[in-house]
């Protein structure tokens, strides 16, 4: 293996990332921010090249062994943008990892079309599905129902109730998406 700074960083990652602290995990996850400054600073170095390349006053051109430096700086530069991303991206999983383990579960996105099929149905379900989701979505609107009638749910019904119990827990969940959500489900008539 060749010995760069990228190298250098990619190793001790693999060596220490079992025995990191949140804290430690969360600063590298955020390598990626230092990442894309890299590459704008990759891109405006390029496009100085182009522009001396295509300047008609050639004493703005570096000389043969200067532009190869430059080649070889940005080939490291690239390099090193390369191995940022990846350790930002598995310190990120690792944390999110750690996350579903201390939750006991990972939890499932919610099928949305699925749940607006059944409040589309109506019957118990379907109310109860709706006053669940408007009850997760919004904090101060109290669910009416008692969790004993979890029994009257099929297993597609179950499996929503603990997919709408989830829904802040689920990565990339925008607030947005369950407003969308929530008025569709107002729309059909969802809460008692």
């Amino acid at each position: 293996m060749i010995a760069t700074a990228a190298n250098a960083l990619t190793e001790l990652f693999e060596h220490a990332k079992g025995t990191l602290s949140d804290d430690k995990l969360d600063w590298l996850a955020g390598l990626n921010s230092v990442a894309e400054c890299e590459s704008t600073n990759i891109s405006m170095t390029l496009i100085n090249l182009a522009i001396a390349q295509g300047s008609e006053d050639r004493s703005t051109l570096p000389n043969s062994s200067r532009l190869a430096a430059i080649l070889f700086g940005l080939s490291a530069q690239v390099e090193m943008v390369s191995a940022l991303s990846s350790v930002s991206s598995e310190a990120a999983y690792i944390l999110a990892q750690k996350a579903n383990l201390e939750r006991g579960f990972t939890p499932m996105p919610l099928e949305v079309d699925l749940l607006i099929k059944r409040v589309k149905q109506g019957g118990h379900s379907g109310q109860f599905l709706a006053d669940a989701f408007i009850s997760a979505y919004r904090t101060n609107q109290p669910f009416q129902h008692s969790l004993s009638e979890l029994i009257k749910l099929d297993a597609e019904g179950f499996r929503l109730f603990h997919q709408i119990l989830h829904i802040k827990h689920v990565s990339g969940w925008r607030d947005d998406d369950l407003y969308q959500i929530e008025l569709q489900i107002l729309d059909l008539g969802g809460v008692q």
